[in-house]
């Protein structure tokens, strides 16, 4: 009995951890895209970039940290980010876009302008 009790004050706990760790991360995006739209980018840079490498299965944080590049201008690195994506079938056509978008604020207008023929 002593050992049930254990395991179930054990579970509970790990539970209650994980939940804690879930709403943080959700509270981190939430500062940071409230940043963003404060135009406060240098400051949610940090938050979104520490989210992308953490979790970097969810597109929305990487996306939101392209964003973020492309307001700083750091159009490379945006670049090097979504060029990692390029491989998942579900996000194929949506990232072929965005790095269309990326060569085309970088001045490649006509990579550009190929890759959104091409989608």
């Amino acid at each position: 009995m002593k050992q049930v009790i254990k395991t179930l004050i054990f579970g509970l706990f790990l539970s209650l951890v994980s939940t804690s760790a879930y709403s943080q991360t959700s509270r981190d995006f939430q500062i940071a895209v409230r940043m963003m739209q404060q135009q406060q980018y240098a400051e949610a840079l940090p938050i979104l970039e520490e989210l992308h490498e953490d979790f970097p299965e969810n597109y929305e944080y990487s996306d939101r940290f392209i964003d973020c590049l492309i307001q700083l201008k750091q159009y490379d690195r945006a670049l090097d980010v979504a060029n990692r994506y390029k491989e998942r079938s579900e996000e194929g056509q949506r990232i072929e876009i965005r790095i269309a978008e990326l060569y085309h604020y970088k001045g490649e207008k006509e990579k550009a302008f190929q890759l959104w023929q091409q989608n």
